[in-house]
């Protein structure tokens, strides 16, 4: 896809202001610095089955980049089961307080 001659290669820059989210989890997750999440989202989208040996270690930038992502899902479903559970938690009287 981005291919190292490419003009439009993913630069470094480019991937940690797209994907600030993704650079998190990857670190967070795979016990990753944020250059070796950059190197390893710069390497899957070109293809490479190898990154860094942190990565590498971690089962290659596939399954970093496929952990990262459950990850981010169950920390985004968790965060809607705490909302819901304090919309629910709930009295009238909360409601009375907010003037509705």
């Amino acid at each position: 896809m981005f291919d190292d001659e490419d003009t439009n290669a993913m630069t470094e820059t480019y991937i940690l202001a797209h994907f600030p989210r993704l650079i998190q989890a990857l670190m967070w997750v795979a016990i990753l610095s944020e250059r070796e999440a950059v190197a390893c989202i710069r390497d899957h989208t070109n293809g490479y089955p190898f990154s860094g040996e942190a990565v590498n270690h971690f089962g290659g930038p596939a399954v970093c980049l496929r952990a990262a992502s459950r990850a981010r899902v169950r920390h985004f479903m968790l965060d809607c089961r705490i909302e819901r559970r304090q919309f629910e938690a709930r009295t009238p009287a909360d409601y009375r307080s907010l003037g509705g």
